[in-house]
């Protein structure tokens, strides 16, 4: 029994609650659904730039060319969209903050250069952090490219990878 009062219903709101063979189908009383255009999609997305010393000339040119690829696919999706770039070798850094300007972040992302080791906690704390600025309400995502492993930075001694067992990890 639905009241007089509603006059819509929301796209899924009878999700999950079975099949009633019973039930009218709702086109039949007059209420059709429709979808909610008040929203709109908002993406925040970090990438994060291994620039440590091995990834070298030809690693860093792929790697700069597919960010910025990354970019201009993101940032042309539709929605509001917005992509921060962080840098790490031996630490992290904003390369750019939260940006939907494909000029900027391309300038950005091609004036990385690299050295020393690949301290990628450093690179996803940084990231969470700028994410954690983005309304909750929006899409965020971090996309971490690297050559490596993590090889300085923190560590952890409980988890399912932990500082006791890296050493595997180079196999």
């Amino acid at each position: 029994s639905i009241p007089d009062s509603v006059t819509d219903i929301g796209e899924g709101a009878f999700d999950g609650c079975g099949q009633n063979h019973d039930m009218m189908p709702i086109e039949d009383i007059g209420i059709i659904p429709q979808a909610d255009t008040s929203t709109e999609n908002v993406r925040y997305s970090v990438l994060a730039l291994d620039i440590s010393g091995s990834m070298g000339s030809k690693p860093m040119a792929a790697q700069k060319a597919s960010a910025i690829k990354y970019c201009q696919s993101l940032l042309s999706a539709d929605g509001s969209n917005y992509v921060a770039v962080v840098s790490f070798g031996s630490s992290a850094r904003i390369v750019s903050q939260f940006s939907n300007d494909i000029d900027a972040l391309t300038t950005a992302i091609n004036r990385m250069s690299g050295s020393g080791m690949t301290n990628t906690i450093g690179a996803l704390t940084m990231a969470d952090q700028l994410l954690s600025a983005a309304p909750s309400s929006a899409g965020r995502s971090i996309v971490l490219c690297s050559d490596g492993l993590p090889n300085t930075g923190g560590s952890s001694s409980s988890g399912p990878f932990t500082s006791s067992d890296s050493s595997s990890y180079y196999s």
